[in-house]
């Protein structure tokens, strides 16, 4: 008898449909790697010899359903990032202090569920509603947001403790690129340290409003959108926008018409509502 030659296993399996997460291009499922044109999302593939894309996406329903077997990871949320519940958990999978979030959709200080992928990348499933401290670090928040000083709580734990400072450090450098003016420091490096700070994100959008005549209080990243709070005169208002400044929701009644503004115009708009005695806020 001729000698048998190695028999491909590959050849004989079946193949397998799968949600998966593409994220800057890349997907991966039980080791095997793949590039993707697909847009940051969720997938279902087939992966027998080769992997093919099935559907263009899927629903929240399967998503959640897939994303229930995999190992959670809690956190407090933080822009498009999360400060874990425990740091030494999150060391000993190879986290830092803070860790990005995939298709995070969560407000500033609410404790959520991520889900580890088998690469390790972390994916937003849900907030956690009845958590445990949810509470006590909504207090944190509340405390940076009043400019009240944390002091000893009972029930803080060193991570709270740490997501107050990081909001402080955010606060501060808001605070400190409206002071630059009035600083003793000369002109050529006034304008360094003021081109440094619009170059990153809320340098930008702190020009934005400052140039369209309102004041920034706060912000938040969230996903692909981004909170934010600020004041015309003694007015304030809650509002929310894509990373290219283009109104998302007002936060007050324009007839529909929230995304045909950018931060200029919403402000514009907001100033001659109030001088008319019209702005009715749908958001607080």
């Amino acid at each position: 008898m001729g000698r048998m030659g190695s028999i491909d296993l590959k050849k004989f399996s079946k193949p397998v449909n799968r949600i998966v997460p593409i994220i800057s291009g890349d997907g991966v499922y039980k080791r095997r790697k793949f590039n993707s044109s697909k847009p940051d999302g969720f997938y279902w593939y087939e992966f027998g010899n080769e992997i093919s894309l099935l559907t263009n996406a899927v629903d929240r329903i399967q998503t959640d359903r897939m994303m229930d077997k995999l190992p959670p990871f809690r956190g407090i949320a933080y822009g498009n990032s999360i400060i874990p519940l425990n740091f030494s958990v999150a060391n000993f999978l190879g986290y830092n202090e803070t860790i990005p979030i995939h298709f995070m959709n969560a407000d500033l200080g609410m404790i959520i569920v991520a889900r580890r992928w088998e690469n390790g990348n972390l994916l937003f499933h849900k907030v956690d509603a009845g958590a445990k401290h949810q509470l006590l670090t909504l207090g944190v928040k509340h405390k940076v947001e009043k400019g009240e000083e944390l002091g000893p709580h009972k029930g803080l734990t060193p991570e709270m403790r740490f997501f107050y400072l990081l909001m402080i450090l955010d606060k501060q450098r808001i605070e400190e690129w409206e002071q630059l003016d009035k600083l003793e420091l000369g002109r050529l490096e006034r304008e360094k340290r003021k081109k440094q700070f619009e170059k990153s994100f809320a340098g930008r959008l702190q020009k934005a409003i400052n140039d369209a005549g309102g004041k920034l209080i706060n912000f938040n990243k969230r996903g692909d959108k981004v909170d934010l709070e600020w004041m015309v005169g003694k007015e304030s208002f809650h509002s929310s926008l894509d990373q290219n400044f283009r109104m998302l929701d007002l936060g007050f009644c324009a007839e529909g018409h929230d995304k045909d503004h950018s931060v200029s115009s919403a402000i514009q708009l907001a100033k001659q509502f109030i001088d008319e005695g019209l702005i009715y806020r749908t958001r607080e």
